[in-house]
């Protein structure tokens, strides 16, 4: 799938720049197709550290013995996040005790996502200075640290990797409508990202945020809305603008591809 547009009006010298790129889509399983953090298709594996209770309020087992990393009362000074993720299935690796001896420390991992926390398509273009690169968190869906304490994306040395941010994106591809069929359009991302259907407005989480959800399904009332006639090939255009120099999140979720093969005739 292609990525920006080459139309030299668009481009003011030492202000904007066109980079043309592709982003490769893959099956989820589910009749749709999704970006992915890896390149070779890996998904991301939500992570991250949250407090889990105060030192001196854990609960105890059959003997008396504090567990560590549980919270039976602490009275409002230290939340207890390791029950709630635990609940929703993640697996706790680690428990340790925070640096100045008051909170217990939860290290967890969870279940695999599709997106990413880390979309920077124009990295390896040089159009930007090198001092206007800065370092990205993750923000959750993609890990499950507080929002005051979202990782880094660091490198081997545990340095903070510098990205470029500031870009715009541009994604369009077409699919055939089945008006008897319900399919759903689903979108993730920080900051502005909308999605037009045949040249109508679909799905809209404009402005500055975190990571925000959008979608709408095709079929029937919805499908009218929007113009489409059962069988024939509309435009799918997304558009993605990252405002914020702190994190760049992206998944789009498509459906419809015709995956086979074309078929050229001599009239």
């Amino acid at each position: 799938m292609r990525c920006g547009d080459t139309n030299p009006a668009l481009e003011t010298p030492t202000r904007n720049h066109t980079t043309v790129g592709k982003l490769a889509l893959w099956s989820n399983g589910a009749g749709a197709f999704v970006n992915r953090w890896g390149a070779n298709g890996e998904q991301w594996l939500a992570s991250g550290t949250v407090t889990c209770g105060a030192v001196g309020t854990e609960m105890k087992d059959p003997g008396g013995n504090p567990i560590p990393c549980t919270s039976e009362a602490d009275g409002g000074t230290a939340r207890n996040d390791c029950a709630k993720l635990e609940a929703q299935g993640a697996l706790r690796v680690k428990c340790s005790v925070s640096s100045d001896g008051k909170t217990y420390q939860g290290s967890f991992t969870g279940q695999y996502l599709d997106g990413t926390p880390l979309f920077f398509p124009v990295d390896g273009d040089d159009f930007t200075p090198a001092n206007e690169r800065n370092p990205a968190s993750e923000p959750t869906p993609y890990t499950f640290a507080s929002s005051y304490n979202y990782p880094y994306d660091v490198d081997a040395s545990g340095e903070r990797r510098l990205h470029n941010f500031s870009f715009t994106t541009e994604i369009r591809y077409w699919f055939k409508y089945q008006a008897d069929q319900n399919i759903t359009f689903e979108v993730l991302g920080d900051d502005d990202v909308w999605v037009f259907i045949n040249k109508h407005l679909a799905i809209d989480v404009g402005g500055l945020h975190l990571p925000v959800k959008g979608s709408v399904v095709l079929g029937g009332a919805r499908g009218t809305e929007l113009g489409l006639v059962d069988g024939q090939v509309y435009e799918v255009a997304v558009f993605h603008a990252e405002r914020m120099a702190s994190a760049s999140t992206l998944k789009v979720t498509l459906p419809g591809f015709n995956t086979a093969a074309s078929v050229c005739r001599r009239n």
